[in-house]
């Protein structure tokens, strides 16, 4: 068995990268992820066959070969699964109603988790909720993380602009997990048009 989900790798922005920077300093046990592992996930297959990776690939194929390349306008901070709780550090996107480049990648993934499905992949049926994963924190309990520095961190990013990325790719990762966190591996790479 292998991990597997599908996702459009995101590079780095001066933005992202300063927000990161606050909560790897500020909110005790945060663990930033690197930003060679970011990625935006559209579909989270789980555990499944190792014989079924190169089906997945050609279902990510199949999804988006006419899928052109986009651009992604990050916005603001937020988490998972709630301030009082949160496990997650996000940065955001506009609405897709409101911005070209979220509604590729709302449609993208609607694309991925139709020809996954069609093809006998079970996958959580929850809608598409476009986000990138900032920072994983290790006990939501702590007061440091629930008060203080988080909310602050929170309300100072609120809405704020935190860059542009250009998503080009998109790409089946084998996701292998250990206390150090997840690693990714890319097993399949759709070159999105331009």
């Amino acid at each position: 068995m292998v991990r597997l989900f599908v996702g459009a790798p995101v590079g780095e922005t001066d933005g992202l990268a300063r927000a990161a920077w606050e909560v790897a300093h500020r909110v005790a046990g945060a663990r930033v992820i690197e930003p060679a592992q970011r990625h935006v996930t559209l579909a989270f297959l789980g555990d499944v066959d190792a014989s079924r990776a190169e089906e997945a690939g050609r279902c990510l194929d199949e999804a988006g070969h006419d899928a052109a390349a986009f651009t992604l306008r990050w916005r603001g901070l937020g988490v998972f699964p709630d301030p009082a709780r949160a496990r997650v550090v996000w940065a955001g996107l506009p609405a897709a109603e409101e911005d070209a480049g979220t509604a590729a990648l709302t449609g993208l993934a609607e694309r991925v988790r139709e020809a996954l499905r069609g093809a006998g992949f079970a996958m959580e049926r929850r809608a598409f909720a476009p986000h990138l994963t900032l920072a994983r924190l290790r006990d939501p309990r702590r007061p440091r993380q629930a008060g203080g520095a988080l909310q602050s961190i929170l309300a100072q990013y609120a809405g704020a602009p935190l860059g542009e990325t250009r998503a080009d790719t998109a790409c089946l990762y084998r996701s292998e997990l250990s206390p150090q966190g997840a690693r990714y591996t890319v097993l399949h790479e759709l070159h999105l048009g331009s």
